[in-house]
């Protein structure tokens, strides 16, 4: 190990956690509090190790698994391994993780955790006001200022969320687990005011805080403008643009941490001054998680 340790100038996170997992195997002495300080949340609060690359290795899912090791044979990690285990069945949200050598990583780790005695995987269930629920997704409503009860039984997580929509006429800014801005350029630069009849691009960019999985993004459209053109831009994490007459808007299967910008070409029609209505970013099954930009004014000429 002291040799493997002198070998790497630079040592990856992955290096560091297999070396790590050599001592732990081996009974050296070993500390997890600098590596366990390196975790990052997801939207729902799950945390991991590492960043969701491209590579065979030293990946988000590669370095999470590690650490799971690490914190499983060490002890005493129990709220840590149950947020651990919950971001890796996160990450099979679209209905399947991956490839199958990670499909095969994440089971082997994970089952013996989950399992019974008996070698059934109990099957989650929700109660929720005395109301049993065991298929999901399940949604209700409830009557305004009743009382709302909910319990969880089951090794696998349910995600529960409780909210209510009111017409709000004076929105103000909101920097929740999305921040997001809007702002008009042109060729980068930063318009105060529009011109009739020159075309011009309305920049929203949204700073995801943690991986957010079904995301949709409105981005409202001043009464003066109309569409300059309606592309599909799947390059930009975008799944679908909806283009409807008062916002545009786009949705999104997977934002990861970190900036992403979108863009709409418009085109000014008529002079005078308009509301631009705030952007906005929401979790669709999670609308209590979102952000939201402040009300602007723009000038047409």
């Amino acid at each position: 190990i002291d040799t493997l340790e002198t070998q790497f100038d630079h040592k990856s996170l992955y290096l560091t956690l297999r070396l790590q997992e050599l001592r732990q195997g081996a009974g050296l002495p070993m500390r997890l509090d600098t590596l366990v300080s390196l975790r990052q949340y997801t939207a729902l609060g799950n945390c991991y190790w590492g960043e969701d690359k491209p590579f065979f290795f030293d990946n988000a899912i590669q370095n999470t698994l590690l650490m799971y090791r690490l914190l499983r044979a060490e002890g005493s990690y129990d709220a840590l391994l149950r947020k651990t285990r919950d971001y890796l069945l996160e990450k099979r949200g679209g209905g399947h993780w991956r490839n199958t050598y990670e499909s095969g990583l994440i089971l082997r780790a994970l089952l013996p955790d989950l399992l019974t005695a008996k070698g059934a995987l109990p099957t989650p269930s929700l109660t929720v006001n005395s109301i049993p629920i065991d298929s999901f997704p399940y949604d209700a409503q409830a009557a305004p200022g009743s009382p709302l009860q909910a319990s969880q039984k089951g090794s696998l997580p349910v995600y529960f969320t409780a909210y209510q929509q009111t017409w709000n006429a004076d929105p103000q800014k909101v920097e929740g687990t999305f921040i997001v801005r809007s702002q008009f350029k042109k060729n980068g630069q930063i318009l105060e005011s529009l011109t009739s009849g020159e075309a011009d691009t309305l920049e929203v960019e949204v700073l995801v805080k943690g991986d957010a999985d079904y995301v949709l993004v409105e981005v409202p459209i001043p009464a003066g403008c109309t569409y300059y053109n309606k592309s599909q831009d799947y390059w930009n994490a975008e799944s679908h643009r909806e283009y409807l007459k008062n916002k545009l808007s786009i949705f999104c299967q997977s934002l990861t941490k970190g900036r992403h910008v979108f863009t709409v070409e418009l085109m000014p029609r008529y002079s005078g001054r308009y509301q631009l209505n705030p952007a906005k970013a929401e979790m669709l099954y999670f609308p209590v998680f979102y952000g939201r930009e402040g009300e602007k004014r723009i000038r047409i000429d």
